[in-house]
């Protein structure tokens, strides 16, 4: 199932300030490193997301079903449905209505919806819903943690010696995420 994300997230899941005291920096400094650390405060959050297939935290997103057959939505967990509506084979749009399009355990179910044979042939559905979490699970939290501490103390692509610890690194960071992952495709 194709998808985009309409409306990127406001605000990541980790503060600055969380970060800093993760690195066991000073808190309240104002030096370059804030210019390093935000960047990868967005970056673990993506890598998170790519990783486990997830919203981290709250963003729209449209999918767009083949059929009306039921499916999982890409990026859960699903917060609210948005709208639903899907194109004639002619090309023309149609609102469906609120009970039509049915979220429900991350799973789109439709009702009352034409057959298969009447939709336009490319993206003929749209669904477009908020999906993220209100509030990150430890286990995510930590592997972004650990991530953004991991890239900031080996800011360079090789490391000599050091291939140990890049193993043990990528051990803790999948254990964290495994329980996380869904395949929703």
């Amino acid at each position: 199932m194709d998808f985009a994300v309409t409306s990127q997230p406001v605000c990541e899941p980790i503060s600055l300030s969380d970060v800093k005291v993760f690195l066991r920096t000073i808190v309240g400094d104002t030096s370059e490193d804030n210019a390093v650390l935000i960047p990868m405060i967005t970056a673990a959050r993506e890598f998170c997301e790519n990783a486990t297939g997830r919203a981290i935290v709250p963003q729209t997103i449209t999918a767009y079903p083949r059929t009306f057959e039921p499916a999982y939505l890409p990026k859960p967990p699903i917060i609210s449905l948005v709208s639903a509506s899907y194109k004639d084979k002619d090309g023309v749009e149609h609102e469906l209505a609120t009970g039509d399009c049915i979220v429900s355990n991350d799973k789109v179910y439709f009702q009352n919806a034409p057959s298969s044979s009447e939709l336009f042939g490319v993206n003929p559905i749209s669904v477009t819903y908020t999906a993220g979490y209100d509030m990150l699970p430890p286990s995510l939290r930590q592997a972004m943690l650990m991530l953004i501490a991991h890239w900031y103390n080996n800011r360079e692509a090789v490391q000599i010696g050091s291939r140990i610890n890049e193993v043990a690194a990528d051990h803790a960071f999948e254990n964290l995420i495994k329980h996380y992952r869904v395949w929703w495709f």
